[in-house]
C-alpha cells in the first residue's frame, strides 16, 4: 500500500511540506484523548532479545529518533512519545 498509493502522492510535494504536515497530523492525534495508549498497546513489542545497553542506559528496542527529525523544536514533548510509538 505504501509503495504504491503513499509514497507517489508523498513525493508529489517538497520535503519540507510534508514535513509540516507530519507534524500537524502528530499534533492532532496528540490531543486526541488515549491515542497514545491505543497506539502504544497496538505497535508496542516486549522483546528481552530487542534490548540494547549503551553507556549503562537500558533501551527496549534499538529504534530511536533520528536525529534532524524535530531541528526546529516544533514538536513539545508531550508529542514526542507519540512519534516513538509510531516508529517502533
Amino acid at each position: 500500500m505504501y509503495r504504491f498509493f503513499v509514497r507517489p502522492i508523498l513525493f508529489l510535494f517538497p520535503p519540507e511540506f510534508i514535513h509540516h504536515i507530519t507534524f500537524n497530523l502528530l499534533k492532532i492525534g496528540a490531543s486526541i484523548p488515549g491515542m497514545l495508549a491505543l497506539l502504544r498497546r497496538r505497535f508496542s513489542i516486549k522483546n528481552s532479545k530487542l534490548e540494547r545497553t549503551l553507556f549503562g542506559l537500558t533501551f527496549p528496542n534499538p529504534v530511536g529518533l533520528a536525529a534532524g527529525f524535530d531541528k526546529m523544536r516544533c514538536l513539545s514533548m508531550s508529542y514526542q512519545p507519540l512519534v516513538l510509538v509510531l516508529l517502533k
